[in-house]
């Protein structure tokens, strides 16, 4: 199933992936943020939310984020990678404590 985004959407995912290749999070997260709003079921918009979330420090919130993404997209191995990683970095910080 081929689903065509709004361009709206398509520009904030874009601005989205531009600003956490340059490190800039906190930007990512914001245009991330503007396409799981505008279209709650973009696989790659949470997927993104993970990513800078995940960076920030944020695990809960990027595993949240990761497992989402792979519900609406479960044949995508990245979603799963993602949410793992996250999982891995809560049980790290858990032992650290």
């Amino acid at each position: 199933m081929d689903i065509t985004l709004p361009p709206s959407t398509v520009d904030a995912l874009e601005a989205g992936r531009r600003a956490f290749q340059d490190g800039h999070y906190a930007d990512a997260l914001h245009h991330f943020g503007q396409v799981t709003a505008a279209d709650p079921d973009s696989a790659w918009g949470w997927h993104g939310r993970g990513d800078a979330l995940q960076l920030m420090g944020s695990h809960a919130a990027a595993r949240d984020a990761y497992d989402r993404a792979a519900a609406l997209q479960p044949t995508e191995p990245l979603h799963a990678a993602g949410a793992a990683r996250a999982r891995r970095a809560l049980r790290e910080n858990a032992n650290d404590g």
